[in-house]
């Protein structure tokens, strides 16, 4: 199966160009984003040491196209090493170059799926680095939210025009929510993204559950994380 990357998106013409100036913000914006952002950099640390299950469901029109299950783990250069959980069956996605329109229309949705796939992946768990990075140069912004919770925006996290709606708690600053809207490498084929974050014991924050909609094609990316257990020394 093909395997999209960041880096295709690039390709696709999403790459973002930011300005660089400097600029005065306001000392609560300031605030509230280091204070997330240092939450996620701590909670991301200290899941370096847990090991867990990621589930991933995608729909294509309303029915399941593929199933997988990976136990997760970060290697010693904080990236998420993911292995295949039970017996792995061997894709036969048809060529891209086959002259047969089936073959094509099947190839072509299954690049649609990892492109997607990995649109997930690119936006979570956020990156702390470029939160601070969207603070400095002037795509955060304060939102309003519900009772006990606050709100940051962000936009061009990723690519032009997207944007993500980050719903944290007031006092712990642990993250609850993310809303992002985005594409897949054009305006006309937008996504929108759900996440949802949950506390392991000892105030460990992580990603618990996405999904994604991509209604131009009608696919549904549906990913759950559970099982963490903490990986013996």
């Amino acid at each position: 199966m093909i395997r999209a990357t960041l880096a295709s998106l690039v390709v696709c013409g999403c790459a973002v160009t930011y300005p660089c100036f400097a600029q005065e913000m306001s000392p609560d914006l300031k605030r509230e984003v280091t204070a997330v952002r240092e939450n996620v950099a701590r909670s991301l640390a200290a899941l370096s040491k847990y090991k867990w299950t990621e589930h991933t469901q995608v729909l294509v029109k309303g029915k399941v196209h593929s199933t997988r299950d990976m136990s997760c783990r970060y290697d010693s250069e904080g990236k998420v090493q993911k292995t295949p959980i039970g017996p792995v069956k061997e894709d036969k996605t048809p060529d891209t170059m086959s002259k047969r329109p089936a073959n094509r229309k099947k190839a072509d949705m299954a690049d649609y799926v990892e492109r997607s796939i990995t649109l997930v992946h690119s936006y979570l768990p956020p990156k702390p680095d470029q939160l601070q990075f969207l603070l400095e140069h002037g795509y955060a912004s304060v939102g309003q939210a519900g009772q006990g919770m606050s709100e940051i925006r962000f936009k061009r996290y990723l690519m032009d025009g997207d944007s993500l709606v980050y719903t944290y708690d007031s006092v712990s600053k642990a993250l609850r929510r993310i809303d992002i809207k985005s594409n897949l490498g054009s305006e006309k084929d937008p996504v929108t993204m759900a996440a949802e974050f949950e506390s392991l014991p000892g105030g460990v924050n992580h990603l618990s559950k996405a999904k994604l909609n991509a209604p131009a094609k009608k696919v549904e990316v549906n990913t759950q994380n559970s099982d963490y257990e903490k990986i013996s020394n």
